[in-house]
C-alpha cells in the first residue's frame, strides 16, 4: 500500500505533462488551420520571398545569373527559403510551401512563449499567466504595440519570423534546461554556436542569440563572487569569438547590404525612432532587474523562479541592447531606421513577459516558494496561446486567401510551362484583381514566375505605371474575370482555365493613344495614357479620381481634328456628408468655367476662342481647392485628397 500510494505523485506529474502538451499542440493546430489559409501582407517583400523559394524549387542552387532576376535575394540568407522550396515541392506550389514555414514560424514562436509558464512553481504560474494575458489584453485596447507574429502583417518579414521562431526556441529550451539541471558555462555556448548557425535564416535573430548567449555568460560571472575575475575573461574570449564568427558569416555582409536601404516599415504604437529608443530602455531596465533578480547572492532570488528570469531578462536585455546600438549605428549612416524598427517586435513582446515575471516576483514571493503543481496547470499554455490569437493577431486583415493566389499560381505556371507567354521579349502581369495585393500580384507573377529582370518594365505593374520601355514587352498575362484593357478581346491569343488568358504586348501597346478624339473613357476600359494626366488615382472600374488640388489632361492635337467648341464631363464629385467641391476649368491656361457640386453631374465647358488657338495639343485643368480625403472624413484610412472622378470627357 504504501508503495502504490508513494508513486501517485510522479504519475500525476507525467499525466498533468501530457495534457499540457496534448492541449497546447491542439490549440496550436488550430491557430495554424485559422492563419494557414490567408496572407496577411501586400507588401513588395512577399513577392521577393516567393519569388526565391520558387528559383530554389526549380534551381535548387543561386548562380550569378540569378541576380538579374532576383536582386538582393540573390545573396539574401536562405536556410528558411529552402525549407519552403522543399516544403513547396512535396505540395506542389512555392506558396503553400511558404505559407507552411510562415504559418509554422507564428505558431512556434508563441508556444515557446507559453512554455514558460509551467516552469514557475505552483501559484506563482498563475500569477505570471494572469498577468501576461491582462497585459497582451491592454495592450490591444490601449497602445498596440506590434508583438512577435506581426512580422508577416503589413510587411512580410517571412525570415525574421522563422529566425525568431529557432530564437525563442531556443530561449524557452535553456530556460526549461537550467531550470531540470541547474546553470552552468556549457548552455551559453551552446547558445552562442546556435546563434552563428542561424544567421542563415536571418541576421537580426541571429545577433540576438548571440547577445542572450553572452548576456548569460555575463550572468553567470557575476553569480559566484569568488570566480567572477576567471569567468570575466571567459566572457571577452566569447565575446571576441563569438562576434568573429557572426562578422565573418557569408550572411552578415548581405544582410548588413540589404539594411543599409530604408524600407518601409509601419509600426504602430511607436511611430517614431525616440519611441522605439524609450521602448528598448524600458525594455533593457526591465531586463537589468530580473537578471539582478536571477543573481544567487541577491535578496529577491528565487530559486524556482531564478532560471526563468535570467533567461527571459537575458534575451530582453540583447534585443535592447542590440536596438540601441543598431540605431547608433544608423545615425553614423550605418545601416537604416528601417533596420532598427524590425527589433519592434521582439522588444514589445518581451517587455510585457518581464513586466508579468516582475510582477510574479515581486507581489507573490510566498508562492514562488511552493514547489507543488498548481491546479489546472495544464490549461495555462493553452490560455497563453489562446491571448495572443484573439488579443494579438486575430483582428489583422487578410490581404489574401490561399485558393484565389493558387488558381493565380497555377494559371501564370501553366502559362510559362506551356510557352504561351515565351517570346523574344519578357512576359509580364498586367491588371489582375487578388485581393488586397492586386499590384504586387501582377509583379510577383511578372517577376517570380515569368523571370522578368530587375529593371524599369518590372517595377510597373506593381506601382501601376505604364511601362518605361513598351517595345520591349513580349506577352501580357491577365485575366478576364475582372475586365480591364490588358485583357481586351482583339489582342488576347491564349486563353487559360478560370479565365485568365495571355495577350499580344504590342497589340495592347498600340491601343494606347495621346491623341485628342471625341469621345475619353477614364476607367480601366479607356486605354488612356497615364503621361496624359496629372494628379489622377489609378483607373477604377467607374472612372479616375483627380488626387491633390490640381488635375491636368492633355491630348495630342492631329491634323484634320475638327474644331470642337465645348466639353463635356460626366463627374462625380467626392461630397461625404453634403461636402461641396468647387471646380475651377480652364482650357490651355484659359478660364472656362466655375462649378460647386454635391452631386453626380454633366458638366458643359465652352472652349474659349482663345484656348482653341494652339494647334498642337488641349490642355484641360482642374482646380480643385476643396479635395478632401476619406481619412479626414473619418470613413478610412485613405489618406489620397479626392475631388472628382471623371467618367467620360466628350469633345464635341
Amino acid at each position: 500500500m504504501g508503495n502504490g500510494g508513494g508513486n501517485i505523485g510522479p504519475h500525476l506529474v507525467r499525466g498533468g505533462r501530457s495534457l499540457t502538451v496534448s492541449a497546447t499542440l491542439a490549440l496550436g493546430a488550430c491557430i495554424f488551420a485559422w492563419a494557414f489559409p490567408y496572407g496577411y501582407s501586400a507588401s513588395p517583400d512577399l513577392a521577393h520571398h516567393y519569388g526565391l523559394i520558387r528559383w530554389l524549387m526549380e534551381h535548387w542552387g543561386v548562380s550569378e545569373g540569378a541576380a538579374s532576376i532576383l536582386g538582393e535575394m540573390s545573396i539574401y540568407p536562405r536556410y528558411a527559403h529552402i525549407l519552403a522550396a522543399v516544403l513547396g515541392t512535396a505540395a506542389h506550389s512555392p506558396f503553400l510551401g511558404m505559407q507552411l514555414v510562415a504559418t509554422a514560424s507564428l505558431v512556434v514562436c508563441w508556444i515557446a512563449l507559453a512554455s514558460m509558464s509551467q516552469l514557475l512553481p505552483g501559484r506563482a504560474s498563475w500569477m505570471f499567466v494572469c498577468t501576461f494575458v491582462v497585459l497582451i489584453a491592454l495592450n490591444r485596447e490601449t497602445i498596440s504595440l506590434d508583438l512577435v507574429g506581426h512580422e508577416i502583417v503589413v510587411n512580410y518579414f517571412f525570415s525574421q519570423l522563422a529566425g525568431q521562431a529557432c530564437f525563442l526556441a531556443i530561449v524557452a529550451f535553456c530556460a526549461r534546461a537550467e531550470t531540470n539541471k541547474g546553470s552552468g558555462i556549457v548552455l551559453p555556448f551552446v547558445v552562442i554556436a546556435l546563434a552563428v548557425l542561424m544567421a542563415g535564416i536571418h541576421l537580426v535573430p541571429a545577433i540576438e542569440g548571440l547577445g542572450y548567449g553572452l548576456v548569460l555568460l555575463s550572468a553567470h560571472a557575476l553569480s559566484d563572487k569568488r570566480t567572477w575575475l576567471l569567468r570575466s575573461a571567459v566572457l571577452v574570449g566569447a565575446v571576441g569569438v563569438g562576434v568573429a564568427a557572426m562578422y565573418l558569416h557569408p550572411a552578415f555582409a548581405a544582410s548588413r547590404s540589404i539594411s543599409e536601404n530604408n524600407g518601409f516599415l509601419p509600426l504602430s504604437a511607436v511611430t517614431t525612432l525616440p519611441r522605439l529608443m524609450l521602448l528598448a530602455a524600458t525594455t533593457g531596465l526591465a531586463s537589468l532587474a530580473l537578471i539582478w533578480i536571477s543573481l544567487p547572492w541577491h535578496r529577491f532570488h528565487l530559486p524556482r523562479v531564478a532560471a526563468v528570469a535570467r533567461h527571459i531578462g537575458s534575451a530582453g536585455a540583447a534585443i535592447a541592447f542590440l536596438c540601441m546600438l543598431q540605431a547608433v549605428a544608423a545615425a553614423m549612416h550605418l545601416g537604416s531606421e528601417y533596420a532598427v524598427r524590425k527589433y519592434a517586435f521582439g522588444l514589445s513582446t518581451i517587455l510585457l513577459m518581464e513586466i508579468a515575471l516582475l510582477v510574479t516576483v515581486f507581489c507573490s514571493k510566498r508562492f514562488a516558494q511552493d514547489s507543488t503543481r498548481a491546479p489546472f496547470a495544464w490549461s495555462q499554455p493553452a490560455m497563453v496561446l489562446a491571448a495572443l490569437w484573439i488579443f494579438s493577431f486575430s483582428d489583422s486583415r487578410p490581404d489574401v486567401d490561399a485558393p484565389s493566389f493558387l488558381a493565380l499560381e497555377n494559371a501564370a505556371t501553366v502559362a510559362k510551362e506551356t510557352g504561351a507567354v515565351n517570346g523574344e521579349h519578357p512576359a509580364y502581369a498586367r491588371g489582375l484583381v487578388l485581393g488586397d495585393m492586386s499590384n504586387v500580384a501582377n509583379y510577383l507573377v511578372s517577376q517570380a514566375i515569368f523571370g522578368a529582370p530587375r529593371d524599369g518594365n518590372v517595377f510597373a505593374p506593381l506601382y501601376d505605371r505604364e511601362f518605361p520601355a513598351p517595345e520591349t514587352v513580349g506577352a501580357i498575362f491577365s485575366s478576364t474575370n475582372d475586365p480591364s484593357f490588358w485583357s481586351d478581346e482583339g489582342c488576347v491569343r491564349t486563353r487559360l482555365d478560370g479565365g485568365f488568358v495571355v495577350s499580344n504586348g504590342q497589340c495592347i501597346r498600340a491601343r494606347f493613344s495621346d491623341a485628342c478624339r471625341e469621345t475619353f473613357i477614364f476607367s480601366f476600359k479607356g486605354f488612356l495614357s497615364t503621361s496624359m494626366m496629372t494628379g489622377f488615382s489609378n483607373a477604377e472600374e467607374g472612372g479616375r479620381w483627380t488626387e491633390g488640388n490640381r488635375s491636368t489632361i492633355t491630348c495630342r492635337k492631329a491634323e484634320g481634328n475638327p474644331d470642337w467648341t465645348q466639353l463635356k464631363l460626366d463627374v462625380q464629385p467626392f461630397s461625404p456628408n453634403g461636402h461641396v467641391q468647387a471646380v475651377e476649368i480652364s482650357i490651355n491656361g484659359v478660364s472656362a468655367g466655375k462649378y460647386s457640386l454635391t452631386d453626380a453631374a454633366t458638366l458643359t465647358v465652352p472652349l474659349p476662342e482663345a484656348a482653341r488657338n494652339d494647334h498642337h495639343a488641349l490642355t484641360v485643368s482642374l482646380s480643385l481647392p476643396n479635395a478632401l480625403s476619406p481619412k479626414e472624413a473619418g470613413l478610412s484610412s485613405d489618406g489620397r485628397k479626392l475631388g472628382l472622378m471623371l467618367k467620360r470627357a466628350t469633345l464635341q
